[in-house]
């Protein structure tokens, strides 16, 4: 329907003209929604290593999404799959980064090596306090849990030096040498 100037019109056209003029106008005030609290939220998700959620609004999922990666990809670095692992927290189920993954077996193999140290030697000390602890089976316990000891003894430096090597902990200390004196 076409309205031309100085044509008038009837009472059913105009309200079909105010309707038609009311639907645009209400179509040009729908608001754009706030994607400011999605984002934030996504970008904290990525940097818990957190799955993104799927609660996020259709118009904000790609800026959201984009947070999300950005975020993830800064906690999905192998210092953080090294660190995570050697404090013994679960690994982020959102890094699969072979960088990452390898970062977190080598920190999880040093706390498992140095958690189980420090249970062989409670243990050795309990058993030795033992009053009858001469005893067969105690002595083959005692040997077995003492066996132990010295073999991750012998591996544990060499994961820490591994680590250092590979900028994952801070080099060791060197201890103090004496002052050498030159003779000539």
């Amino acid at each position: 329907m076409m309205f031309k100037p100085g044509v008038i019109m009837t009472k059913a056209q105009q309200a079909i003209a105010c309707s038609v003029l009311l639907l645009m106008l209400v179509g040009c005030a729908t608001p754009v929604p706030d994607c400011a609290g999605q984002i934030e939220s996504a970008t904290n998700q990525g940097r818990l290593g957190q799955a993104l959620s799927a609660d996020v609004p259709a118009a904000c999922s790609a800026e959201a999404e984009l947070a999300w990666q950005t975020a993830l990809s800064e906690f999905c670095s192998p210092q953080t799959g090294f660190d995570t692992a050697y404090r013994g927290q679960p690994q982020a189920t959102s890094c699969r980064q072979n960088a990452y993954m390898n970062a977190y077996s080598h920190g999880r193999m040093l706390f498992e090596l140095q958690t189980e140290q420090a249970e062989l030697e409670q243990r050795i000390a309990e058993l030795s306090r033992i009053p009858d602890g001469n005893t067969a089976k105690q002595q083959r316990e005692l040997t077995r849990l003492r066996n132990r000891l010295i073999t991750i003894q012998r591996d544990l430096p060499e994961w820490l030096t591994l680590a250092r090597l590979e900028g994952f902990l801070a080099p060791a200390a060197v201890p103090d040498q004496p002052a050498t004196t030159d003779s000539q």
